[in-house]
């Protein structure tokens, strides 16, 4: 099964074991913080001029928690629309900043009874 997501997922997987496979792009911390720095950018100066485009939908800024959140480890992945954005702002070569990464998930199986 695969679906468009403008969540963190873009690709879905299912495999036969009811586990899904999505893919994210992991941030270099490093790197970003190096290029924002290079660039004389704050967080929410680069939150200012980043927009993301996803499919079937109007482009919107990237809001500075989210640059934020990326840049202190507090989320280290995003969308692959997220990340080729923010590259873009920041006139990096795609790749350089977020590398791509598939994640195994499992679905979330509600409890059918109550533990005695």
């Amino acid at each position: 099964m695969l679906t468009n997501s403008p969540q963190p997922s873009t690709v879905r997987a299912s495999s036969r074991y009811g586990i899904e496979r999505r893919f994210y792009m992991r941030v270099n911390r490093s790197a970003f913080e190096q290029f924002m720095t290079y660039k004389g950018l704050s967080i929410r100066g680069l939150a200012d001029i980043t927009v993301v485009q996803y499919k079937g939908r109007k482009p919107k800024k990237i809001g500075h928690a989210t640059i934020g959140h990326l840049l202190s480890g507090e989320r280290t992945t995003c969308s692959s629309e997220t990340a080729r954005a923010i590259e873009k702002a920041l006139q990096v070569p795609p790749g350089t900043i977020f590398v791509p990464e598939m994640l195994n998930v499992s679905p979330h199986v509600p409890q059918t009874g109550r533990a005695a």
